[in-house]
C-alpha cells in the first residue's frame, strides 16, 4: 500500500511538472508570435519607406556611429536600393569622424562626441562629401556606462534634407541592440514624415 501511494505521489508530481512546462511553453510561443508580428510590421513599414525613396529617386547617405551601419543595412535589404544609396560611412571612433568626415575636433573636445553639435557637423560634412538629397548622422551612447556625462540611451540624430539640417535628441531604453534598433527606426519614421510618406 505504501509503495502504491508513493508511486501515485510521484506520478502526480511528474504530471504537474509536465503541465507546468506545457503552459509555460504555450505562453512563450504566444509571446514569440506577438514579438515576430511586431517585428514583421516594422520591417514592412520600413520597406515601404525605402521603396518610396527608390520610386522618387531620392538619394541617401549615412554617417553612422552608434548604429554601426544598421541604417545602411536596412536600406540595402530592399532590392533596387543601389539606385539611391551611393555610399555609407561607419565612423565609430573620434579619429574616423575627424579624418573621414572632417568633423571639427574642437567640437568633440568642447561638447563631447555624443552631442547635438557633433551630430550637426557630421551631417553637414556628409552632405559636402556626397551631395545626396538626404544625409543621416547618428551619435550616441548605447551603454553600458555613461559617456561624456551623457546617460545610456542618449542619442543625437542629424538629418539633412535638401540642405535643411535638423538634429533630434532621443532618449531610448533597453540594451545596446535595442537602443541601436530604436535609433534606426526613429530615422525612418522621420524620413516618412518630411517626405510625406505617412
Amino acid at each position: 500500500m505504501l509503495l502504491y501511494n508513493l508511486r501515485a505521489f510521484l506520478f502526480i508530481n511528474i504530471l504537474a511538472e509536465q503541465l507546468k512546462k506545457f503552459n509555460i511553453n504555450r505562453i512563450l510561443s504566444a509571446s514569440t508570435i506577438i514579438d515576430n508580428e511586431g517585428l514583421e510590421e516594422k520591417c514592412f513599414i520600413r520597406s515601404l519607406i525605402i521603396k518610396n525613396l527608390i520610386k522618387t529617386k531620392t538619394t541617401i547617405s549615412t554617417a553612422e556611429s552608434i548604429t554601426g551601419g544598421l541604417i545602411a543595412k536596412y536600406i540595402t535589404d530592399v532590392p533596387g536600393s543601389s539606385g539611391i544609396l551611393k555610399e555609407s560611412f561607419i565612423v565609430y571612433s573620434n579619429d574616423s569622424k575627424i579624418n573621414v568626415l572632417g568633423v571639427d575636433a574642437g567640437l568633440i573636445s568642447k561638447y563631447g562626441v555624443v552631442s547635438r553639435e557633433v551630430a550637426y557637423d557630421m551631417c553637414v560634412k556628409l552632405k559636402m562629401l556626397t551631395n545626396d538629397d538626404i544625409c543621416i548622422s547618428t551619435t550616441g551612447n548605447a551603454g553600458p556606462t555613461v559617456c561624456d556625462d551623457k546617460p545610456v540611451g542618449r542619442v543625437y540624430v542629424g538629418i539633412n534634407y535638401l540642405d535643411d539640417v535638423k538634429v533630434y535628441e532621443c532618449n531610448f531604453e533597453g540594451d545596446r541592440n535595442k537602443i541601436r534598433e530604436d535609433t534606426a527606426e526613429f530615422v525612418f519614421d522621420e524620413i516618412s514624415k518630411f517626405m510625406n510618406f505617412e
